[in-house]
This record gives structure tokens, sequence and C-alpha cells, in this order.
């Protein structure tokens, strides 16, 4: 019977486990390696994603300024025994539009919906981003969606039963019911305040997150 080398035989052992150990830190190392690269991209689209956020809110803010101070110049006319002027037909457009803001989410439903939202392992960091997206942006939502409501409502019906277009056409002033108008213009006012209020705190919320990613991404 041959004679085992159990000296050799150990050698052996030890090459193969020494072998799958480096295959399994190379292969760790790999892994780890990828998992930041995409972390750091995902950071990177955040952080833009961010960045265009803000300058849409700001764009909103000074469309809100400008729709507010047409109301406040409106609002006398509409008062009884006011001078009739053709200031509403000038700004009609003005009044009706509807300022809104679709955020630049794409990248935050990526992290969401692909599960990696787990690459990113800073817990300060993961709750500011979801509290922005899923807390901040929310309640913008719920306050933008006010005008829309009341335009839908009161804003269309009144046009439909009290405006004469064809007067408005020919650049005259065709209103009537003044006094209903005046009401709801109050309200388109007091939604765009609110806007307003809502889109400044949410240009703080960016400008917080953005100063935290810049600290993660490279």
């Amino acid at each position: 019977m041959k004679k085992i080398n159990w000296r050799y035989a150990f050698g052996e052992i030890l090459i193969v486990i020494i072998g799958i150990s480096i295959a399994f830190s190379i292969n760790k190392y790999s892994e780890n390696r990828s998992d930041n690269q995409l972390r750091q991209q995902y950071l990177l689209n955040l952080k833009k994603d961010v960045e265009e956020d803000k300058k849409e809110l700001e764009e909103n803010i000074r469309k809100l300024d400008e729709k507010t101070a047409i109301i406040r110049e409106i609002l006398p006319v509409l008062s009884p025994g006011a001078e009739e002027k053709d200031i509403i037909s000038k700004n009609l457009a003005t009044i009706s539009s509807i300022i809104d803001f679709s955020p630049n989410n794409i990248t935050y439903l990526s992290l969401i919906n692909s599960g990696d939202m787990k690459l990113i392992d800073d817990f300060k960091l993961k709750t500011s981003i979801e509290g922005h997206y899923s807390g901040t942006y929310r309640m913008l939502s719920m306050d933008y969606e006010r005008q829309v409501a009341i335009n839908k409502k009161y804003l269309a019906d009144y046009y439909i039963d009290h405006l004469d277009f064809d007067r408005v056409k020919e650049g005259g002033s065709a209103f009537g019911n003044k006094d209903r108008l005046k009401r709801i213009l109050n309200s388109i006012y007091g939604a765009c305040i609110i806007k307003k209020q809502s889109s400044l705190k949410a240009i703080e919320s960016c400008d917080e997150l953005i100063s935290l990613l810049d600290g993660y991404v490279d």
C-alpha cells in the first residue's frame, strides 16, 4: 500500500484554500468597486435632479409674483362702482394659467424600484433623500393642487356662464357677475401665496440636500 505524503497533501489543500480565498477577495473587491461606482452615479444624478428642481421652483416663484401682482391690480376694478377697464381681458391668459411643478424624480424612483437604495448606507443621507422626495415634494404637490382645483371648479364655470369671449377677442371687457369673479380671484391669489411659501420651503430643502450630497460625491 502506497504511503500518503500528508505534508504534500496538506500543502496542496492549503494552496487550493488560498487560491479560493484570493479569488473570493478579488471578486468581493470588484463587487464593492462596482457598487461604489453605481452609488456615485446615483448621487451625482440626484444632485443634478435637485439642482434642476431648484431652478424650476425659482422660476415658479417669479411667475407667482407676476400673477399675484396682476390680481392685486385687477381686484379694485371689480369693486362696486369702479370704472370698468380692459385690464382683465389683457391678462386673461395669466389669470387662467396653471403654474405647475414636475420634480425630476427618475433617479429617486430608480433607487426605490430597483432596490438600489441599499447602496446608500449612510443613515442621514438616506433619510434626507427620502424626506425630500416623499415629504417635502408630497406637501408641495398638495399645495400646488389647490389652484388646479379652483380653476377646474370655479374659474372654468365662470368663463362658461359669465364671459363673452367674442367681446374679449375684440379687446373689450365682457365680464358679468364681477363679484363672483372677485371672489374667485381672491381664492386664486391665496392659492398662489401658499404655492410661493411651499416653493420657498422646497428650495430650502433642495439647498440642504445639495449641500449634503456635495460631501458624498467625488
